[in-house]
């Protein structure tokens, strides 16, 4: 038996050396210097996060144009949700942005089907998401009717740009009379008027208001 045994360690040290390389050589990390012609001039605000964090990122995704694929059969994740919601929110802007319909909830869960359609195969999208976008909807629907008579304009999507070289892609969401804001997913959210910025409670985004915004369309 130890006869044995010893000749079958013998081809297991083989086979352990078939994945041992001659040499081992550490690989640099990546440093790349695209031509400055090739550097791109706008990012979103998400991007710019990606650059400070990883600056490989923006050269993967922006100079070589390159973009990870998705694993499959992926489960759902927050942003799935999050993207259904902004967009939803998003075509309600910019539909009913002079004036809004005889019922802003009924129209707003309408045009979220279709952004929720896709993802109700999944059942947590079934039980959990649709359920709690319809009760976003009746939120928002009155917070958009108390708020009108102090908006003087609504875009959504519109570009603003800071006062620098580089230009930043903000969700524009309002601009109440006699001030400028711009509402973003990423910022402390605040209720922007002259004079008030007291905080508004149940709402996940954010206004701030600066007179260095700069629309470009």
């Amino acid at each position: 038996m130890r006869a044995k045994k010893a000749a079958g360690e013998k081809y297991v040290r083989f086979a352990d050396q078939l994945d041992q390389p001659d040499k081992i050589e550490p690989m640099p990390q990546p440093a790349p210097k695209p031509p400055r012609a090739t550097r791109p001039l706008k990012l979103s605000v998400t991007a710019i996060e990606d650059w400070l964090r990883d600056p490989y990122t923006i050269y993967a995704k922006y100079i070589l144009r390159l973009s990870p694929l998705d694993p499959v059969d992926m489960p759902l994740s927050a942003a799935d949700r999050g993207s259904a919601i902004h967009d939803a929110l998003g075509e309600f802007t910019q539909t009913f942005a002079t004036a809004l319909p005889n019922n802003p909830a009924l129209a707003l869960r309408g045009i979220g089907e279709k952004y929720f359609a896709p993802l109700m195969e999944r059942p947590e999208a079934r039980a959990l998401w649709w359920p709690r976008f319809q009760r976003i909807a009746a939120w928002f629907a009155d917070w958009e009717i108390a708020r009108r008579d102090h908006v003087s304009a609504i875009a959504a999507a519109v570009k603003f740009q800071f006062e620098s070289t580089m230009s930043a892609l903000l969700f524009c969401r309002r601009a109440p009379t006699g001030s400028n804001a711009a509402m973003t997913k990423r910022l402390p959210f605040s209720t922007i008027r002259p004079g008030n910025r007291r905080p508004a409670s149940r709402c996940g985004w954010a206004c701030r208001h600066s007179s260095r915004w700069k629309r470009l369309s």
